[in-house]
This record gives C-alpha cells, structure tokens and sequence, in this order.
C-alpha cells in the first residue's frame, strides 16, 4: 500500500509488514535490469580468551547442547584445534548427552574418551 499523505509504502514479506519511507523505495520498471545488490558482509568478535576446557559437571541436560554449542564455535573462532569437556562419571547422563550432540556437529572432526592422565571417562576430547 502507498500512503501519499504520510510518504510512505507498506511491504509484506511473508507475516510481516513494514512501513518504509518513500525515501528508501525505488521503483522498478518491467523489464528494467535489476541493479546489483553487494551483500553485508558478517563480522563475527573473536573471543578474547578462551580456556581449552569446558566444565559441564552439575548442568541441567536441557542446557548442555546450548552451553556445548557455544564453546564449540567460540573454540574454533579462537583457533583452538583440541578442547577437554569435562562432563564427570556420575550416571553418565550428561556424558551421553554430550557425545550424541558431538557425533553429528559440524566443527567437530573426531572425539574420544580422555585418557586415565585426562580424566578417564569423565572427559571426552574434541578434534576441531
């Protein structure tokens, strides 16, 4: 919709609408080519330090795939080319949790159990 009075257009995409000012439209004429568009460019911060251990012990399950998410892509921002979870023994819930999310994601290359020197089974080695 135009809105002549008040110079501005209303656009939908899908469920949203928009007002945009007149200012910010430019009218497209049939068969007119399309002017090229240079996309945004994403910066992402790199983190200031981060530790090559990620401490899960006493967490909720319903946190853990957020928690392990982050620290992965912060861990590869940061360069890191192996990382430690510390998950614990206990019921081996969490430890479980934590391989199944690691199986499938996309920055890990390989994992495994830390060795005895590592922390045994209460730790699983990340390949970034």
């Amino acid at each position: 919709k135009i809105s002549e009075g008040k110079q501005t257009v209303e656009v939908q995409a899908g469920q949203v609408k928009l007002n945009i000012s007149m200012n910010n439209v430019e009218k497209i004429v049939n068969g007119a080519a399309a002017r090229q568009v240079t996309p945004a460019k994403t910066i992402l911060p790199k983190p200031a330090v981060i530790s090559n251990e990620l401490n899960l012990r006493g967490k909720r399950a319903s946190e853990i795939e957020v928690l392990l998410d982050g620290y992965l892509s912060n861990a590869t921002l940061a360069n890191l080319d192996k990382v430690f979870i510390i998950h614990g023994i206990g019921t081996g819930t969490v430890r479980q949790i934590v391989r199944d999310f690691l199986t499938d994601h996309q920055l890990v290359k390989s994992f495994w159990a830390g060795k005895q020197e590592e922390g045994g089974d209460g730790v699983t080695v990340v390949n970034l």
